[in-house]
């Protein structure tokens, strides 16, 4: 009897993980499909003039880029419970990571890394400050700060800047 079970757990294992092999061929071996979260891009754009930035992110991958346009633009991965606050505030520009989903929520193998792009007018600013806990944060060569204050826990930061 003891042998029967034995058979029929292996048979089992067996079949399982055929069908996890057909599911992950079948998408390509996206795993992007697991998950059950929908993002969406948006963009938030800055008319106030500012030369500081202070961005406070969790799990963000923040690019800044230069842009020929007149006004900086932010772009965001969002959703109706993960969103970004995006204004001006004694001359900073403060981006901050607002993210309402309960603790359950936030548990998935498979979770998606979120993206931020900031395109900035100018040059030539005063400080960066970029608090992250676990997105990678880039900064292009054609941007200038006085000072870069960047801190990450588990993030990569690559300044070309």
């Amino acid at each position: 009897m003891k042998k029967g079970w034995i058979i029929a757990a292996v048979i089992l294992m067996s079949v399982g993980i055929a069908l996890f092999v057909g599911a992950s061929a079948a998408s390509g071996l996206d795993v992007s499909y697991l998950g059950l979260d929908e993002y969406e891009s948006n963009k938030y754009t800055i008319k106030d003039p500012f030369s500081d930035i202070e961005i406070c992110s969790e799990d963000t991958d923040i690019t800044f880029l230069p842009t020929n346009e007149e006004i900086c633009t932010v772009v965001c991965d969002e959703n109706e419970k993960v969103k970004h606050s995006v204004a001006v505030d004694n001359d900073t520009l403060r981006i901050t990571f607002e993210d309402d989903r309960e603790w359950f929520e936030r548990i998935s193998l498979f979770s998606r890394t979120l993206h931020m792009t900031v395109y900035l007018p100018s040059d030539k600013y005063d400080d960066l400050l970029v608090d992250s806990s676990t997105g990678d944060v880039f900064m292009h060569s054609d941007l200038s700060f006085k000072s870069i204050d960047v801190t990450s826990s588990t993030g990569g930061v690559t300044c070309e800047a």
